[in-house]
């Protein structure tokens, strides 16, 4: 008789570390309901332009890595993410592929335990608002460059109430250092649910992922949602694509957004314009200790 289904999730959390300024200019890092207010050329990406490394970001992502037992690495490297968006104004985002700034840790639950994968430093995109006037979408600007924090896990929930506790511990803790506000109205938060199914040990079929739930409800709402969709496919003998959905909140269900990206989609490729992050173990400890300013 065979063994039934597992779901195996796992979660990819978007953080805006609480930065002064933008991860690679000096355009505020404030929170504001007036659009394209806080940009300049450097995040708008005007010909010319050099993006130059906020020496904050480094000491709050190791500060939340020391405390979720990251394995911070000496020497980080950040990389071009091609992607053709009107959020992305370079085209590409700076981010770190081949080299993150963390690698490791984990966070205890109350019954169990979630192992990280890594932990690395990245910019935000712009936001694209809907248009009344128009079919054509609006762009704010403000959130172009913030720098932010992508902290992947393992696959080692299997319920939505662990990865509801996983987000609430973390969001909890990103709060008492002083990394982030955490306030997701402000979109300080954001999170991407992958979910696939298998045996207890291992996952078996093609992964899905649901990206930019923006809210504990939502999330807890869509992995419900996925797991009954993806069952009921199984239980009709129909297979699970590798996709990437996204969440309706009128519908209050998972739908269709693209296939999965794989890197090479992406062509990544090592940002020319950036040098090697390189953190001494004298710069880890006092980073770790450092109240934010």
């Amino acid at each position: 008789m065979h063994k039934p289904y597992i779901s195996h999730i796992s979660l990819e959390v978007h953080l805006q570390l609480r930065c002064q300024s933008k991860l690679f200019c000096s355009c505020p890092a404030v929170f504001s309901t007036q659009a394209n207010l806080n940009i300049c050329p450097i995040c708008l990406a005007y010909p010319g332009t050099m993006p130059s490394l906020n020496q904050q970001a480094p000491v709050l992502a190791v500060r939340l890595g020391t405390a979720l037992h990251c394995e911070i690495q000496s020497e980080s490297a950040f990389d071009r993410k091609t992607c053709y968006s009107p959020d992305l104004p370079k085209a590409y985002q700076i981010t770190q592929n081949r080299q993150p700034l963390m690698i490791g840790g984990y966070l205890d639950l109350e019954s169990s335990r979630v192992r990280l994968r890594k932990a690395y430093l990245e910019e935000d995109s712009a936001s694209i608002l809907p248009n009344p006037a128009s079919k054509l979408p609006l762009l704010d600007f403000n959130r172009a460059g913030i720098a932010m924090l992508g902290i992947v896990t393992e696959a080692d929930m299997r319920e939505a109430s662990q990865a509801l506790e996983f987000l609430k511990l973390l969001q909890a803790m990103v709060i008492h250092l002083g990394v982030s506000t955490g306030i997701m109205e402000e979109g300080t938060l954001c999170f991407d649910v992958h979910i696939s199914n298998g045996n207890e040990n291992k996952p078996e079929g093609e992964r899905v992922v649901i990206k930019n739930l923006k809210s504990f409800s939502y999330v807890e709402i869509a992995i419900n949602y996925e797991k009954m969709r993806q069952m009921e496919l199984i239980k009709n003998g129909k297979q699970i694509c590798n996709e990437t959905r996204v969440f309706d909140q009128k519908k209050m269900e998972t739908v269709l957004w693209r296939n999965c990206d794989n890197s090479q989609d992406y062509r990544y490729m090592p940002e020319p314009d950036l040098g090697i992050l390189r953190i001494s173990r004298d710069e880890i400890r006092a980073f770790s200790g450092i109240e934010a300013k």
